[in-house]
């Protein structure tokens, strides 16, 4: 199951400032999930963005708009009747 980080939590994670997260999020590298404390981004999926754009993903000092919040995925039970 993926974990979901709060900016705060990624950025702390990753050792950089939340505000790099944002500019992350605002050039389309990464996307934004709506969870229970906000916008809430996958781990895996930002560790695998930082491996296929090893020198966007540095700075995130150019500004974009191509950033989504979209709704988390949610995992489907099967019950047996």
């Amino acid at each position: 199951m993926a974990t979901y980080l709060s900016k705060s939590a990624l950025a702390a994670h990753f050792q950089i400032n939340p505000r790099t997260v944002d500019l992350w999020h605002s050039k389309g590298l990464i996307t934004g999930y709506v969870g229970d404390a906000g916008v809430e981004y996958s781990l895996e999926a930002v560790e695998l963005a930082m491996r296929m754009n090893p020198f966007s993903m540095r700075d995130g000092r150019k500004r974009g708009t191509r950033g989504r919040v979209i709704p988390k995925p949610v995992r489907a039970e099967v019950v047996d009747r």
